[in-house]
């Protein structure tokens, strides 16, 4: 194994776990998938265990003890993901583009990246999207003699920059707390968890220039609603 690459144990892990996150973002949540959940005590059972993320483990752990019916769920996911009713929509472009409008130049960046993977959005889905980006990161990982450096520019240039205002927007609502909120902050605390290895193990430091955007960047108007399509994901 060279000594740029992670070990092949460690990749798969890191993988299965990016998995596991991808597949909650994607969908909203069915009965044995909740079911599951519970019993697997999620988040303690992925791999990596983010520092910096308890407060978004309780918030999940806590949704679950609280056995929220799957329309209450529901629910959330469309307020989140499909109606914009949130006002946190996952996709780069509107919290990175010129404009801060859906379909900016972060978009075209990520069907350049996908397509160099060999990947495509799902129908439906733009490929700025959290859902397709977690999805680029999962396939890049589980392959053998991944790009370290090109794991950490990504994070460092796209997810690492818009992932914090999208989190602190969502922890500001007045009715933060719930599943998704809890999600969303461990998502973050995980790779940000993922860029340190990256960076401690593998001489690989942040680029300073790659700054988040904070949340007040974004103005007081609320990002577009939007529709991400039904097509199956990653």
């Amino acid at each position: 194994m060279a000594m740029n690459e992670l070990p092949e144990p460690v990749a798969r892990a890191l993988s299965e776990d990016l998995a596991q996150l991808l597949r909650l973002h994607r969908a909203e949540l069915d009965g044995p998938t909740l079911a599951a959940l519970a019993d697997a005590g999620f988040p303690a059972g992925l791999a990596l265990q983010p520092p910096g993320a308890d407060r978004a483990m309780a918030e999940i752990r806590a949704a679950l003890e609280a056995g929220p019916g799957l329309d209450a769920l529901a629910a959330d996911y469309a307020a989140l993901y499909l109606t914009g009713a949130w006002g946190a929509c996952p996709e780069e472009s509107v919290w990175l583009g010129e404009d801060r409008l859906r379909a900016g130049q972060p978009l075209f960046d990520w069907l350049e990246i996908l397509g160099q993977a060999g990947l495509a959005p799902p129908p439906g889905w733009h490929g700025d999207h959290l859902v397709c980006q977690l999805g680029w990161l999962a396939a890049r990982l589980s392959r053998p003699g991944t790009d370290l450096a090109l794991l950490a520019r990504v994070l460092d240039q796209h997810l690492l920059r818009w992932l914090p205002a999208w989190n602190g927007r969502l922890q500001a609502r007045e009715r933060s707390a719930c599943f998704y909120t809890g999600l969303a902050g461990l998502t973050l605390a995980w790779l940000e968890a993922l860029r340190q290895i990256l960076a401690d193990g593998y001489a690989l430091p942040r680029q300073g220039a790659a700054a988040p955007v904070r949340v007040c960047e974004q103005g007081a108007a609320s990002p577009p609603r939007f529709v991400p399509g039904t097509g199956e994901g990653w």
